[in-house]
């Protein structure tokens, strides 16, 4: 009788253990959706606000040229859209 109850609750801390690792793996893949689409909600903010897009380079040279000219809007926005790709880079690299 107590080799059963053993295997019986060997069986349970297995089962235990499997639960535990399939809901921290859930958690972390839910996380990591929030975090890349709280990401791209930034991204489309900052487009809004007047970032241009990767790949016009005329707008993005235009955008440089005015933060260079000590113009803080575009310093910020230079700063926030760089920012955005750290975080990412932080997070996954």
């Amino acid at each position: 009788m107590g080799v059963v109850g053993f295997v019986a609750l060997a069986w349970q801390l297995l089962m235990l253990a499997r639960s535990t690792k399939q809901d921290h793996d859930r958690c972390r893949k839910q996380a990591t959706m929030e975090f890349l689409a709280d990401n791209m909600n930034q991204r489309k903010s900052l487009f809004d606000e007047g970032i241009p897009q990767e790949r016009d380079h005329a707008a993005i040279e235009a955008l440089i040229s005015r933060s260079m000219s000590c113009d803080e809007r575009a310093t910020k926005l230079i700063t926030s859209y760089l920012t955005t790709f750290n975080r990412v880079c932080c997070r996954f690299g």
